[in-house]
C-alpha cells in the first residue's frame, strides 16, 4: 500500500488493529500541537483530528500503552502537564473512543501514566508537593473525562497499606507496567535505580524491590519490552568500567541473565576500578563524586595522588551519570584518574537538585559545588594541584572561568 502523510511530527502510533493509525502534526514553529487519526486505505483529506493543544508552551507526545488498549497523549512543559487517554477498543466514532482527560493542568504539577490492566492506571506525580513524584494508583477516566484528581490515591496492595509512600529521596522519573509487574525508574542517591513491585490483576502484591546490579552506582534503565504479558523484561546497565548490558530479568524470581554486552576490542576491565565518593559543599549540601581509573595508577591509596581530569556539567537538570566511556580509556592507561562531579544544577540527587538549588538565584551553587568538589579530592589525597585538569563543555563550559 502506497500512502503519504504530510506535514506530521514523524512518529506514529497504530490502533487496536492495523485500520487506524495516530500522528501529530506540526505548527509553523515545529511544535507538534495536533493529533490526528488515519484511516489507512483513505485520503488524509478524511483524518480525524483528535486533539488540539494552542498554548505555544505546550509540547504534544503520545503513544500506546504496552497492554495495547490505550492511546496515552502528554501535554508538557517543564513544569506542568496534562495526560489525555483514548482507548483504542472502543467502537469508532462512539463517546468511549473520544479522548479522555486524567486531570486538568495546574501549574507546577507534572504527572506520567500508564495502564496496569483491566481499569487501573499508575500515576507519577509531583502534586502534593511531591518534588521527587509519587507513586499513585487511578481508575481510567468516565467518558468526559476527569475535573480533577479526586480519584487519584497511594497506590495499595489488597490490605489497603501504601506500598510506597513519598519520600523526597527518592526520585522517580518513569514507569513501565506489565501483566505481572510494574517497574519503576528513578534515582537515589544520586545514582539511577530501577525498582520492581509484583502485580496480581492490576493490584500490587509485593512492596516496591530495587533490582540489583554489578554496582549500585551505574546507569540503568527499562529497555525496549513489547509484550504486556511478557515473562522476563530487558533492562539495560553501564557503569563506568562495565560497557553497555542487555539483561533479562527473570519475573517469576530474581534471577538477571546477560543477554548481550557492548564490545570494545583490546578492552580488559579486570584492569581498572570505580571509586565513588561525596563532598560536603560549603553550604552542607552533598555532592556525589565518581571515579575510574587503572588499578594501582594511585589517587587516595598507598601510592600517593595521581593525575586527575575533573568533568562537570550542572545544567537544565540533565544527569551525568558514570557510564562507560572508551574514550577516556587512553587517559586511563597513562595513569590519570576520571572523576565527575554530581553537581547542582544538574538532576542526579533530585528535582531539587535543579529546580530549587541550581539555577536562577541559586545558580552559584554550580559554581561553589565544582570548586567544592576539586578542594575535596586534593584534601582526600586523590591528586594535587598541580596535578588536576577539569573540563566541561556546552552549558559545562561556564565552569571554566
Amino acid at each position: 500500500m502506497d500512502e503519504t502523510l504530510k506535514e506530521v511530527d514523524g512518529g506514529i502510533a497504530w490502533g487496536d488493529d492495523d485500520r487506524f493509525l495516530y500522528y501529530a502534526k506540526m505548527d509553523d514553529t515545529h511544535r507538534p500541537y495536533q493529533l490526528w487519526r488515519h484511516a489507512l486505505g483513505t485520503p488524509q483529506a478524511e483524518d480525524v483530528k483528535l486533539l488540539e493543544e494552542a498554548d505555544e508552551l505546550y509540547w504534544m507526545g503520545f503513544g500506546k500503552t504496552r497492554s495495547g488498549r490505550f492511546l496515552v497523549t502528554q501535554l508538557e512543559t517543564k513544569e506542568t502537564a496534562e495526560v489525555h487517554l483514548i482507548d483504542l477498543r472502543a467502537a469508532e466514532g462512539s463517546a468511549e473512543a473520544a479522548p479522555r482527560m486524567m486531570a486538568p493542568r495546574e501549574r507546577g504539577v507534572l504527572y506520567e501514566v500508564d495502564h496496569l490492566g483491566g481499569d487501573r492506571l499508575a500515576v507519577i506525580s509531583t502534586c502534593e508537593g511531591a518534588v521527587n513524584f509519587r507513586l499513585l494508583a487511578a481508575p481510567v477516566p468516565p467518558v468526559g473525562g476527569c475535573s480533577d484528581r479526586g480519584a487519584w490515591e497511594p497506590m495499595c496492595n489488597a490490605g489497603g497499606e501504601a506500598i510506597m509512600p513519598y519520600d523526597e529521596g527518592v526520585y522517580l522519573t518513569g514507569l513501565e507496567a506489565f501483566e505481572s509487574a510494574l517497574f519503576l525508574e528513578g534515582r537515589r542517591g544520586g545514582y539511577t535505580r530501577v525498582w520492581r513491585i509484583g502485580l496480581t490483576d492490576g493490584v500490587p502484591i509485593s512492596p516496591p524491590q530495587e533490582v540489583r546490579f554489578e554496582s549500585e552506582a551505574c546507569e540503568c534503565n527499562v529497555g525496549p519490552n513489547h509484550e504486556f504479558s511478557a515473562e522476563t523484561v530487558r533492562l539495560q546497565y553501564s557503569s563506568m568500567v562495565a560497557p553497555q548490558q542487555d539483561l533479562d530479568l527473570d519475573l517469576k524470581g530474581d534471577a538477571l541473565t546477560l543477554v548481550k554486552q557492548k564490545e570494545v576490542p583490546g578492552y580488559d576491565p579486570a584492569l581498572y576500578e570505580t571509586v565513588f565518593d561525596e563532598c560536603v559543599a560549603r553550604d552542607g549540601a552533598r555532592v556525589p563524586i565518581s571515579i575510574v581509573r587503572r588499578k594501582g595508577a594511585g589517587g587516595g591509596d598507598a601510592k600517593g595522588p595521581a593525575p586527575m581530569l575533573l568533568y562537570g556539567y550542572g545544567s537544565y537538570g540533565v544527569c551525568i551519570d558514570p557510564s562507560f566511556d572508551y574514550k577516556i580509556l587512553p587517559l586511563l592507561d597513562r595513569g590519570m584518574q576520571f572523576a565527575i562531579a554530581h553537581i547542582r544544577g544538574g538532576g542526579e540527587v533530585g528535582r531539587q537538585w535543579y529546580h530549587q538549588q541550581g539555577k536562577f538565584l541559586t545558580k552559584k551553587n554550580t559554581f561553589n559545588d565544582f570548586v567544592d568538589s576539586a578542594r575535596h579530592l586534593i584534601s582526600a589525597g586523590y591528586t594535587t594541584p598541580e596535578a588536576l585538569a577539569i573540563n566541561g563543555r556546552s552549558a559545562g563550559g561556564v565552569l571554566m572561568g
